[in-house]
């Protein structure tokens, strides 16, 4: 099963909405992304510790923290790169 994703609700849950209205093709990007990391981490060990990571998708940072034993992606940053 893949992992689940989900989105810090405060803070990058609003700028995704705000991304999708003005640039609905980097967000479509972000998403897939996500969507394959939810699907390639579910071969991974699932006894590694839990770590933050992030990709770049244009002038857009992801950050996401990764939990192996919750089997979560849970993006907690959307940052626009100058």
């Amino acid at each position: 099963m893949p992992y689940q994703v989900s989105f810090e609700y405060y803070t990058v849950a609003p700028r995704l909405r705000k991304l999708e209205q003005e640039n609905s093709e980097i967000a479509q990007q972000i998403y897939d992304e996500l969507d394959r990391l939810a699907v390639e981490r579910e071969y991974f060990n699932t006894n590694e510790r839990d770590r933050l990571e992030a990709f770049l998708v244009g002038n857009i940072l992801v950050g996401y923290n990764l939990s192996h034993r919750k089997k979560l992606i849970d993006v907690v940053y959307i940052t626009e790169l100058p």
